[in-house]
This record gives C-alpha cells, sequence and structure tokens, in this order.
C-alpha cells in the first residue's frame, strides 16, 4: 500500500495548484491516473499512448510516447488528456498528503518537454488545454517539418489558427520546451524559454482539461508535463 501511495505522490502532488508527472514511477505500457486517449476526425486508427523506457529521456528513464501507424491520416488530431478536478487526502503513517487530480484548468501555465521521433506527414506535437471534449479545446504546437510554432482553437473538430511563428530552427530528434500560460484571454506561447506568442481569445472561457498533442503519423515523446493552476 505504501508502495502505491509514494507512486503516486509523485504523479500529483498538491503544491498550490501544482499538478506533475515525470512519468518515472510508472511501468512501461502504462498509462499516468485518469488520463484517456482520444481523437478527433479520427478514421478508427487511433494512435497509441503509452509510457516507454527511453535512455535518453530529458529527465529520469521513462517517457510518455505517442505511436502511429501508417495508416494514419493527415487530418487526425491524437490526444491525450486528462478530465478530472479533485482533492483526495492521503495517509501514510505519520506523513499527510493532497493529491490533486488536475483537469479543470482555467488560467496558470503549462509546459512540457517534447521530442519529435518520427513522422512523414507531420512531426512533433503539444499541449491542450481548456479541454471540453476531443472536438474543442485550445492548443499548441511546434512542428520541426514546416519549422514553426502555432496555436489554434479546435471547435467542433474544426482547427483555426490563432497565431503563428514562422522559420524556427529546432530539428527532430532533439529535446525542446513548449509552454502556455492563460490568463482570462490573455494566451502566451514560448518555445525553449522563448516567449514567441501573445494574441487574445474568446472561444473558449470556461475550465476544461489539459493534456498532449500529435498530428497524423508524428511520433513524439514527452516528460515532464508541469502544470501551475491559478
Amino acid at each position: 500500500m505504501k508502495t502505491v501511495i509514494s507512486a503516486l505522490a509523485t504523479i500529483a502532488l498538491s503544491q498550490g495548484g501544482r499538478y506533475a508527472v515525470d512519468f518515472d514511477n510508472l511501468p512501461p505500457g502504462a498509462m499516468p491516473p485518469n488520463w484517456v486517449v482520444a481523437e478527433t476526425n479520427g478514421k478508427g486508427h487511433t494512435a497509441h499512448w503509452s509510457v516507454a523506457a527511453d535512455a535518453h529521456a530529458k529527465s529520469g528513464k521513462r517517457v510518455l510516447q505517442v505511436r502511429t501507424d501508417r495508416n494514419a491520416v493527415d487530418e487526425t488530431f491524437n490526444l491525450c488528456w486528462v478530465a478530472k478536478l479533485g482533492f483526495r487526502p492521503i495517509s501514510t503513517g505519520e506523513m499527510q498528503s493532497t493529491l490533486m487530480y488536475l483537469g479543470q484548468f482555467t488560467d496558470g501555465e503549462i509546459q512540457v518537454h517534447l521530442r519529435a521521433d518520427s513522422g512523414e506527414m507531420d512531426q512533433g506535437g503539444g499541449i491542450t488545454w481548456r479541454v471540453k471534449d476531443h472536438d474543442n479545446y485550445y492548443l499548441t504546437r511546434y512542428n520541426p517539418l514546416e519549422k514553426n510554432l502555432r496555436l489554434y482553437f479546435v471547435k467542433d473538430g474544426s482547427r483555426r489558427t490563432i497565431a503563428s511563428v514562422e522559420s524556427l530552427k529546432v530539428g527532430s530528434h532533439a529535446w525542446f520546451t513548449l509552454g502556455v500560460s492563460q490568463h482570462g484571454d490573455l494566451i502566451k506561447v514560448s518555445l525553449n524559454g522563448k516567449k514567441l506568442i501573445e494574441k487574445r481569445d474568446r472561444t473558449f472561457r470556461k475550465a476544461g482539461g489539459v493534456g498532449l498533442w500529435s498530428k497524423s503519423d508524428a511520433s513524439s515523446s514527452f516528460d515532464d508535463f508541469v502544470v501551475k493552476a491559478q
């Protein structure tokens, strides 16, 4: 029992609204607790998401990977996200902690390390937030093939560009850090710690889920997913 509780505590420990998953305390083939896999505009070939051992992880020795097959469709968006918010007190002898499953995100900051592993039609991936369901959410992503960073909203399954930055130089097979913050209708996006996008948008005003994203045949690895909610 203590082993299970210890593993959970490292996955999601409430520290002033902070939620972090580094995947190192999850076995290969597993998924983070309460996360679900979905797709936008899917054609019946759902991507495979799971924790995997990786000697070249950004930190530790495990990552969350998304893998697609050769039947991937160009306009399919692959989602892996957490949609439930709750607090659960845990007591382990003299230690007491509060676990936080953060799914209902309105304002705050989100960051993840990401590596584009492969993909012929698409590469890279990104972060989703204020997720209502698999067809409605905000999204920011970096694509090494296109060399651009973009901010979108996806509404009723249709993706619309809010802002784009072109001619960036982060290539495939290299770890990069993607970050986003939202306060009210103001959205800021950073790549490797440098703010590149700042825009206002009011498409989604209510709290929603948070998660990760890739497109089409993009196979990618994610590490150190951190959410700071306000």
